[in-house]
Parts: C-alpha cells; sequence; structure tokens
C-alpha cells in the first residue's frame, strides 16, 4: 500500500511539474508600416520566452518601389512598365534562390497587379539561427541566440518596439 501509494505521489509530481515547466503556446501578431509604403504584418508563435515560428508578409506597391529607386511610373509607356516589372520580380526572385536551402526557413516573392509579396517564415524548431543570420541580411541575431539556436520573445518585442511595430489585437 505504502509502496502503490509513494508510486503514485511521485507519477503526480512528475506530473504536475511538468505542467508548472510547460506554458501555453500563444501567437501574436504585429505590423509596421514604413515611409516608403511598404506594410508588413508579423506573425510569431511563441512559447514562454521562445519564438517557435514567425511569419512575415510584406506588400508594397510596384509604383511605390519605383518611387523609392527615385523612378516614376507614370513616365514611361506601358512596355517599360511591362519590362520594369518583369525586372522586379526577377531580381527579387534571384535574391530569394540564395536562402532557398536553408531547413526551416522560406522565402516566396510574388508580383501580381502591380503588388510585390514577399512572405517568410521561420519555423526554428527546424532552422539554424548562426545560417540563417549568416545568410539573410535582413535577419537579425545576437550572439546569445546563435549559440543558443532560441530567439527570445522578450528581445523580439524590443525590437518590434523599436522600429514602431503596432499589435494587432
Amino acid at each position: 500500500m505504502k509502496k502503490t501509494l509513494a508510486t503514485g505521489l511521485g507519477i503526480m509530481v512528475i506530473c504536475i511539474g511538468g505542467l508548472v515547466g510547460c506554458s501555453k503556446e500563444e501567437k501574436h501578431k504585429y505590423s509596421i508600416n514604413t515611409s516608403s509604403g511598404m506594410k508588413t504584418e508579423m506573425t510569431f508563435t511563441v512559447k514562454g520566452d521562445q519564438v517557435e515560428k514567425q511569419v512575415g508578409k510584406s506588400t508594397i506597391k510596384e509604383e511605390e518601389l519605383f518611387k523609392s529607386q527615385g523612378v516614376d511610373l507614370n513616365s514611361l509607356t506601358k512596355e517599360q512598365k511591362k519590362i520594369a516589372s518583369e525586372a522586379v520580380e526577377k531580381k527579387m526572385k534571384d535574391a530569394v534562390k540564395n536562402v532557398q536551402n536553408i531547413k526551416g526557413y522560406s522565402d516566396k516573392v510574388t508580383v501580381k497587379d502591380g503588388v510585390v509579396v514577399e512572405t517568410v517564415t521561420v519555423d526554428y524548431s527546424k532552422a539554424s539561427v548562426k545560417e540563417i543570420a549568416n545568410k539573410v541580411s535582413t535577419f537579425t541575431a545576437d550572439s546569445s541566440a546563435k549559440k543558443s539556436n532560441k530567439v527570445s520573445w522578450k528581445k523580439t518585442k524590443k525590437l518590434l518596439e523599436k522600429q514602431n511595430a503596432k499589435e494587432i489585437k
């Protein structure tokens, strides 16, 4: 009887310890608008202080993209606009090719109806933070994240605040 009770209490302690140690998964959405007309919406899947996954979707009208580069699309002929649009799409898709072989990381670009859309997904359960930081110029990670291969939600949130990101509730 004592042995059964002790075993039962031991299992209960392990179960309670497991429940206390685990935190539930949460999703957080943020929006960032830039002066160049780009809009980015980011969704973070977080467990405790660890970012498990992030998905970023950036959109910009081609007209705004060209304007940020000093080109007025209205001054171009229809054929020139088509050539310029195809060149932008090719350049962006070529840039994405360089990162397609990173495990847990995907980057897709589409151009449709004058809107450029880039969707970046990082699954940190599969991805190497260090590899992404070394290969993706826009990816920011501090040395502790590179060593531990974990992205801190607290640090990510501070970075979002510095970028004037607004939480979407």
